[in-house]
């Protein structure tokens, strides 16, 4: 399980907002609507994960798709995962924006272009949403330290959605490992998709 442990930290390279001409004066005059400089660089951290997580599944989708892996299902599924992941950076993105504070994107490094099986995917999915869940559990609370009922209240429907997602993640594997004896079983999966 360990070996899907993603760091963030390791994952994400500085943004040098120099090259863009932001200052950090620039920064400080934008974050003007109280919101605790812990807050946005926590918030901050969180759009990255989730654009990671879109990379990371679009590049599952691109994998499922190829004609020798073939499984169309998993395909369609992982595509419409990278979008909502997408979304959920844009809607932070936006909340950041609207509370005057400046988002910052970093650079991302490539995700993984192939895995040894559905069932490692899968698994990798898992560690990864929870990851997520995590963090935003993580930031909500600290948004509660903070007195930022705003943003405590805005995260409130991320993490049931998270909460739905790392239940239907569970169900596919256990539905992987129940059929993994027979690799006909896989592909009758992937057609529920």
């Amino acid at each position: 399980k360990n070996s899907y442990k993603m760091s963030f930290e390791s994952i994400f390279k500085p943004n040098n907002n120099s090259s863009l001409g932001i200052s950090n004066t620039l920064t400080s005059v934008v974050n003007s609507y109280g919101m605790d400089q812990k807050l946005v660089e926590a918030l901050n951290k969180q759009i990255n994960m989730e654009i990671l997580a879109s990379q990371y599944y679009l590049s599952m989708y691109i994998y499922c798709s190829q004609t020798y892996i073939g499984l169309t299902g998993f395909a369609k599924y992982y595509k419409q995962e990278s979008d909502n992941e997408r979304k959920h950076a844009i809607q932070m993105i936006d909340y950041l924006i609207e509370r005057g504070n400046l988002p910052v994107i970093s650079s991302i490094v490539a995700p993984k272009s192939s895995y040894d099986s559905i069932t490692n995917i899968v698994e990798y999915t898992r560690v990864m949403e929870k990851d997520i869940y995590d963090n935003l559990i993580s930031l909500q609370k600290l948004a509660s330290n903070l007195n930022d009922s705003s943003l405590s209240d805005f995260l409130s429907p991320f993490i049931q959605e998270q909460i739905k997602s790392l239940y239907s993640i569970e169900i596919k594997l256990t539905h992987l490992k129940k059929l993994c004896s027979a690799e006909s079983s896989i592909y009758l999966l992937d057609q529920t998709l």
